[in-house]
């Protein structure tokens, strides 16, 4: 679902012509944002969320 919701919004932003800008996800919405902005630092996954990862998947 949430990878559809991404790529539907990743379509809209290229349709309206926005460039340098990409669909993320804040929260529960998704969201335009700059390109820039969206890797000017490292974002990291915590680890709970890896280790729940490995719970689901091994």
């Amino acid at each position: 679902m949430l990878s559809t919701r991404l790529g539907m919004a990743a379509a809209d932003l290229a349709h309206d012509e926005q460039w340098g800008k990409m669909a993320s996800l804040k929260g529960t919405d998704i969201v335009a944002v700059e390109m820039a902005s969206a890797v000017d630092s490292l974002k990291t996954v915590p680890l709970d969320r890896w280790e729940e990862a490995q719970v689901l998947f091994g």
